[in-house]
């Protein structure tokens, strides 16, 4: 299954468009997401699907001059649309700020966004 979408996020005066290729091979149950600008590539994301149950992230990545702008949670929304579950690290972060910010932040709006969602709202 493949599939690309564009997407803009903001960056400094302008609105910049930016390329999402998805990719999951069913037989190995595993996935790739792309991000690219142009021609070069600043978003990257693999994984093992697990057949749609705990979907799990082996790497992440964002180009550091367009970390923090969005890019990663694009990516990550994604996966978690197709599979239909959270996506969770599977390696160790701890010594990686970075990536413990970004799964503390990731994982905290994926919590509101469901409580905003469940049975009881309208």
């Amino acid at each position: 299954m493949q599939f690309r979408l564009f997407f803009e996020i903001p960056l400094g005066e302008c609105r910049t468009l930016f390329l999402l290729e998805f990719l999951y091979e069913e037989e190995v149950d595993w996935y790739e997401v792309k991000v690219s600008l142009g021609q070069e590539i600043v978003g990257y994301v693999h994984g093992y699907a697990n057949r749609g149950w705990a979907p799990q992230v082996n790497n992440i990545w964002v180009s550091e001059r367009l970390r923090r702008r969005g890019i990663a949670t694009v990516m990550m929304t994604k996966i978690e649309d197709y599979f239909g579950q959270v996506p969770l690290p599977a390696t160790p972060i701890g010594d990686n700020e970075a990536a413990r910010a970004f799964w503390r932040k990731y994982l905290k709006i994926n919590s509101l966004r469901r409580k905003d969602t469940g049975p009881d709202k309208k």
